[in-house]
């Protein structure tokens, strides 16, 4: 009697392997996410302890140079916290596209599955129909 063997097999372990990579490049791609959101967040509260320096000094007194240098480092920090957003939303569409490209080998491993349980199914009958008709050539054989 003949081994189950799934006919597409070799392709079935190209989509787990695509599936793999799919998962470890989601997860690099998350873990970038969440050190742009850490690094945007340091800076968001630099920006805000600086400010809360800047006000204090502005209530006391400061020479036009330091308001001019305060302007600029705020300026500064408003612009990298800007690079760090558009940062994010690009990681953000990576992403989402990461996980429709991984929603899609997980879709077409489905398809796999079923069409091997199909196969399998199929396989079980033809193994029935041997040993019946193996069952029927003993049972004749000895009449």
């Amino acid at each position: 009697m003949k081994k189950f063997e799934f006919s597409l097999q070799r392709l079935y372990e190209v989509k787990e392997m695509e599936e793999q990579q799919k998962q470890a490049q989601l997860r690099d791609l998350e873990r970038n996410l969440e050190n742009y959101k850490r690094q945007k967040e340091a800076n968001r509260k630099l920006y805000d302890r600086e400010h809360a320096v800047y006000d204090k000094k502005c209530r006391t007194g400061m020479t036009m140079f330091e308001v001019q240098r305060y302007g600029d480092y705020f300026q500064y920090l408003e612009k990298e916290m800007r690079q760090q957003e558009r940062i994010i939303q690009s990681v953000q569409a990576n992403i989402d596209e990461c996980r429709s490209g991984l929603l899609k080998i997980i879709n077409e491993k489905g398809v796999l599955d079923r069409k091997r349980e199909d196969q399998y199914e199929e396989y079980k009958k033809e193994v029935a129909k041997e040993e019946d008709k193996s069952i029927e050539d003993f049972m004749q054989s000895r009449m």
